[in-house]
């Protein structure tokens, strides 16, 4: 499985240790922080609770779900959910535009479709 995050090596500046962490996982995340040396106890304030948000919308990784939508009936509705998600996956939180169009043997239509990230079906 692709780990949650990754770290950079650990730099000492002065009297501190930094280091970087990179996630490719949106939501909660607990970054805990133990001192090798006597047990592997917590530092003052660890575990840390971090919320990444998702990386922008990706137009490769979204996904397109209909039912029916590779045979319509002339005057049939059909619906279409448009999944945003960012390039790791993660269900996108902001609103997108998405240009719908439908190409046909004499006509061509386009609009944009406004979507939230409250609504499943965009």
């Amino acid at each position: 499985s692709t780990p949650v995050a990754s770290f950079s090596t650990p730099t000492i500046v002065g009297r501190s240790v930094q280091f970087s962490a990179t996630t490719t996982k949106s939501g909660a995340i607990s970054l805990q922080i133990l001192l090798a040396l006597g047990g592997f106890g917590h530092i003052s304030g660890s575990p840390f609770a971090v919320t990444a948000l998702p990386a922008p919308t990706s137009a490769a990784n979204c996904i397109l779900q209909s039912a029916g939508a590779s045979a319509v009936r002339a005057g049939t509705t059909v619906v279409f959910n448009i999944l945003a998600r960012d390039v790791y996956g993660n269900p996108t939180t902001s609103s997108e535009e998405f240009v719908t169009r439908v190409v046909g043997a004499r006509a061509i239509s386009s609009t944009v479709v406004r979507a939230s990230p409250s609504s499943s079906m965009w």
